[in-house]
């Protein structure tokens, strides 16, 4: 007989499935508990972070695995590319062997065994001279700058003598770039990138000079020498380039810390707001664009110990401080650093103490009532995450949606009012006129960051750019103040007294072009030929007798926006005037001679009157005394 079949009854399976669902339980819940505990406690821990001058830069690779969207947006900045290896994928000079003349010197530039060169030989024998190897670049954008090691191997790179222009696809000698006259020796642009040009072209710099105590030993022996010319160096940087611990701060807390998943989870119930790293956009108007201004404005340690630690460690600004706590921004009135040149920061600011040179964006925003008393700051246009990389302008700050939002009176059917100009026209672009074209940059005009209500006896007195006549080139301050008066209903009372010494009623587009200094003739030069400017072409032929004189200034820099400005003349005047093709034959850094024979041909293929004698003289005159050697900084 077979024996009955052994089943577990019903109770006993209950029972068992109860002790798994109590297992279960018990170790779910234990889990739930222990990350309840793990996120509790990263949560208490959120706040509790390192000084941020103790932590470490990691490089922008490492932001690369959490932030592949913000990466790839900043990785198309021209920020990324500021400072590079020199390879093929980023050198973009031509490399072809064809000799560069210029300041008594010749240059030809190489690609050979697989690397580029700057040959240098006689210009009387084409007898070799010198082979430097370029190791890297600087710029991508406008030019592009090329460096050499040291040949021992000491890590001190210098900047060498020719730039490659992008837009206008050719090599140009650094002292053309700048703003000094035909008389530079050849080598007077070369620099020690190291002491300089690192602190803002690159991400966590340390120059790390290191004969710093030779140089103290021949300081207190009473030797004369020059310290910028003779430290050299050993420097590192967490990134070539500006990455992303330029704006956000140094990363190696960040990285390591969110590694955590329940740190990571802490985060994302306290809305994202991580103290390792700095948002731009979390911080007070003041601190955000203090993060800008550590390299968009001229400044300098604040004393010698300061001075020490920047060639040794780098600069202690870190993004989110206090920069005045670290750096003295400069104005017109701060102590030059040099006996022989006390005018040396004075000449980098117009007569009413605003900036006229590029990379002094914070002294001339901070200085703008508009950031006095609002909450202004530069990533209310900029973005280096957004919009087009060339400027950074995101594309609703390309209008006047950014001022509008606190002038809301001024838009709509109001702007024409305001503005007296076509609403459609550039003209109505709030930009045009509240922060027109007024400085100085590296072979560019750009707008100046000084945000004001246009007053051409203002300008008149400091000597700089008017809005008005910026356009109406043809037109005098005279008449500036007058048509103010007239379409704005203003008061007439303050008398015209330009501080050039010009008379009022002279176009100020010739008065700046002939009698200015250094700065105004270049702003002068390029205005008639601004992408932006739509008065009748008509209307400026008046100032193309003193553009053409202008080919002949002393200073390459002036000769060559004066050739831009009447290529750009003939374009818009086809029918009129031919100044191309003798233009083609002008270099404004080639032999006086050739550019004198180009000058000539111009005006016979091109009838016009010549200046006025009486008038050129007295400008001239006026002119030779404003000469001043005006340095930029860079």
């Amino acid at each position: 007989m077979r024996e009955k079949e052994h089943t577990p009854s019903a109770s006993a399976a209950a029972r068992s499935t109860r002790l798994v669902w109590a297992v279960c339980l018990i170790v779910f819940g234990g889990l739930a508990i222990w990350a309840c505990f793990k996120t509790w406690r990263a949560w208490t821990q959120l706040g509790t972070v390192s000084p941020i001058a103790e932590v470490a830069f990691v490089g922008a690779a490492a932001c690369l695995d959490c932030h592949a969207d913000r990466h790839a947006s900043w990785s198309r900045t021209f920020h990324r590319t500021m400072t590079q290896v020199a390879t093929q994928a980023s050198v973009v000079g031509a490399f072809d062997g064809k000799p560069q003349r210029a300041f008594g010197g010749e240059m030809r530039p190489q690609w050979r065994d697989g690397k580029f060169w700057f040959d240098y030989t006689d210009p009387q024998t084409a007898a070799p001279l010198a082979s430097l190897q370029l190791g890297r670049t600087v710029g991508s954008h406008r030019y592009q700058q090329y460096l050499m090691e040291a040949q021992d191997g000491s890590g001190t790179w210098y900047r060498l003598h020719y730039l490659w222009h992008l837009g206008e696809q050719r090599w140009v000698h650094m002292n053309a770039a700048f703003l000094g006259d035909d008389s530079q020796p050849f080598d007077a642009q070369v620099a020690s990138w190291n002491n300089n040009c690192i602190f803002c072209h690159n991400t966590g710099p340390e120059p790390r000079a290191s004969n710093l105590q030779a140089l103290r030993v021949r300081a207190n022996a009473g030797e004369q020498f020059q310290a910028r010319d003779e430290m050299t160096f050993n420097s590192t940087v967490a990134d070539l380039g500006i990455g992303c611990e330029s704006c956000h701060g140094p990363g190696a807390e960040h990285v390591s810390r969110n590694q955590d998943f329940f740190r990571r989870f802490a985060l994302k119930l306290n809305g994202g707001v991580d103290p390792t790293i700095v948002n731009a956009r979390r911080l007070a108007a003041e601190r955000s664009t203090q993060i800008c201004g550590a390299c968009h404005a001229g400044r300098a340690p604040k004393d010698a110990a300061m001075l020490e630690l920047w060639m040794t460690k780098g600069q202690s600004y870190r993004a989110g401080d206090n920069l005045n706590a670290h750096v003295d921004v400069l104005w017109a009135h701060s102590p030059s650093p040099v006996q022989h040149d006390p005018q040396l920061f004075a000449n980098r600011f117009w007569g009413d103490g605003s900036p006229r040179l590029s990379a002094y964006e914070y002294q001339g925003m901070t200085r703008s009532k508009c950031f006095e008393e609002s909450e202004l700051s530069c990533i209310n246009c900029h973005s280096m995450h957004e919009g087009d990389p060339a400027g950074m302008l995101t594309e609703r700050a390309r209008g006047n949606a950014p001022c509008l939002k606190c002038h809301q009176d001024k838009g709509g059917e109001q702007l024409a009012t305001h503005t007296q100009h076509a609403p459609d026209s550039k003209a109505s672009n709030c930009v045009n006129c509240h922060m027109p074209n007024a400085v100085y940059g590296v072979m560019d005009i750009k707008r100046t960051h000084l945000i004001e209500v246009p007053d051409a006896a203002k300008s008149a007195s400091a000597g700089k750019p008017n809005a008005c006549t910026n356009c109406h080139a043809d037109k005098s301050l005279l008449w500036a103040q007058q048509q103010t008066a007239k379409l704005w209903q203003q008061p007439n009372t303050t008398a015209i007294v330009r501080r050039d010494g010009a008379a009022a009623e002279i176009p100020d587009g010739i008065a700046s072009l002939i009698a200015g200094d250094p700065v105004q003739q270049a702003i002068a030069a390029h205005q008639p030929g601004w992408r932006e400017n739509l008065v009748p072409t008509a209307q400026l032929e008046a100032l193309l007798p003193y553009l053409v004189t202008a080919l002949s200034d002393d200073r390459p820099a002036i000769r060559r926006f004066a050739r831009l400005s009447l290529l750009t003349l003939e374009d818009r005047a086809p029918e009129k005037w031919r100044f191309k093709t003798a233009l083609q034959k002008f270099d404004f850094t080639g032999p006086a001679n050739e550019r004198e024979a180009a000058i000539a041909a111009l005006r016979a293929e091109n009838p016009m009157p010549l200046p006025d004698p009486e008038l050129l003289a007295r400008l001239q005159e006026l002119g030779r005394a404003q000469e001043k050697q005006i340095d930029i900084g860079e």
